[in-house]
């Protein structure tokens, strides 16, 4: 069986999703039981990276993310946390500066898994959920240094990656029956008998 390692721009994903009210409901989504709706019979998935930050500014939506990450490492997903930093920004037409969050170093810690996961032979198929051009400069240096390895590109829901998909082996679309197949028990109970329940707001 050839090992095959997912790298989830958890981000990329969720906004897929958010865009499209009728989507909603598929944000309790089983990303474990996700991975194996893509991998071929001659595959066996190794490891889930799930890449995201937490956003502290509003206390609900942090509490909501939480309870998904927790999940998510009860089902034996890695989580690599970023950040979210504030910035400042003029108005264009009033001249006043507003603050606002943005997000930090969710790219460069998934090209970095990846590359630190080929180095050490972890895997010999790569999948990307993400439309994220920025990762195009890990994906061609691990085609050339690791030309064993292929890559091959997941497209969330209602997006486009034409240059992404350029630089990897194959791409595959997300459709919405992925989603649909691939929800969680509610509530969702943990290894050690906590029950987290799936927000109203997702129902």
């Amino acid at each position: 069986m050839n090992p095959a390692a997912f790298f989830i721009d958890g981000f990329n994903l969720y906004h897929s999703i958010d865009d499209n009210p009728a989507y909603h409901k598929y944000k309790w989504l089983n990303l474990s039981g996700l991975t194996l709706a893509y991998v071929r019979p001659d595959e066996e998935v190794i490891s889930i990276n799930y890449f995201t930050a937490y956003k502290f500014q509003n206390p609900e939506k942090y509490r909501r993310h939480n309870d998904l990450v927790r999940i998510y490492r009860d089902l034996g997903i890695y989580v690599i946390l970023g950040a979210f930093r504030d910035k400042y920004r003029n108005c264009y037409y009033c001249g006043r500066q507003n603050k606002f969050a943005e997000e930090k170093r969710t790219d460069v810690n998934i090209a970095v898994t990846m590359l630190n996961l080929a180095y050490q032979g972890n895997y010999d198929v790569a999948y990307i959920i993400s439309g994220d051009s920025d990762f195009i400069p890990a994906v061609k240096m691990i085609r050339d240094k690791f030309p064993r390895i292929t890559i091959r590109l997941i497209i969330p829901i209602g997006r486009r990656a034409k240059e992404l998909t350029s630089a990897c082996h194959g791409r595959i679309k997300m459709k919405e029956f992925h989603l649909a197949r691939n929800i969680l028990p509610d509530p969702y109970v943990t290894k050690d008998d906590f029950k987290i329940s799936r927000p109203s707001a997702w129902a």
